[in-house]
């Protein structure tokens, strides 16, 4: 008998500090897997195509939400020599005199877009004529000057590191 406490009061006590104890382990888990089961994943993709037959070609810049909830992107800044641009704008320097481009790209102006799970958002799409295999390539390579960064969070709130596609991951990858 320890502080007035029989064998039973102990008992009792360390009965109630595991229930205490797992409860709260309990929480904790299911804590981390609510936040998991609503985690979204964003992946930026550089899609491109030389369409030979008919002398035109294409450049698309995507991000697709690969995890199980859905992102909300609060900010995307393209940057091209440490200086903030517009998607108009890289496709204006991009596509310098080439008669019979099309432009078409997202902007987001200050407001939130949100991408669903599994989802895709197109952030330029530029369509383009191109005489020779040559000159393609030097638009795609002056796409690796540019740098874009997304930051997104979860409906939960939780934020998330920025994804950013330099152009020595993109040469890496699409040359």
């Amino acid at each position: 008998m320890y502080w007035g406490m029989d064998i039973g009061d102990w008992l009792t006590l360390l009965v109630a500090v595991c229930a205490l104890t797992l409860t709260m382990l309990q929480a904790f888990w299911q804590r981390r897997h609510d936040r998991g089961a609503v985690r979204p994943l964003l992946k930026i993709h550089l899609n491109y195509q030389n369409k030979v037959e008919s002398n035109r070609a294409s450049i698309e810049i995507t991000v697709t939400n690969l995890g199980l909830g859905p992102a909300i992107i609060t900010s995307s800044i393209l940057t091209k020599a440490k200086k903030e641009t517009t998607f108009k704008a890289m496709a204006e320097q991009v596509l310098v005199g080439r008669k019979g481009s099309i432009i078409d790209f997202f902007d987001m102006d200050g407001t939130r877009e949100a991408i669903i799970a599994g989802d895709t958002l197109v952030l330029l799409n530029m369509d383009f004529p191109v005489a020779e295999d040559k000159r393609f390539i030097e638009v795609i390579e002056q796409m690796y000057d540019f740098n874009l960064r997304i930051k997104y969070t979860s409906i939960l709130g939780d934020k998330y590191k920025s994804i950013v596609e330099d152009g020595a991951s993109l040469r890496k990858r699409f040359t």
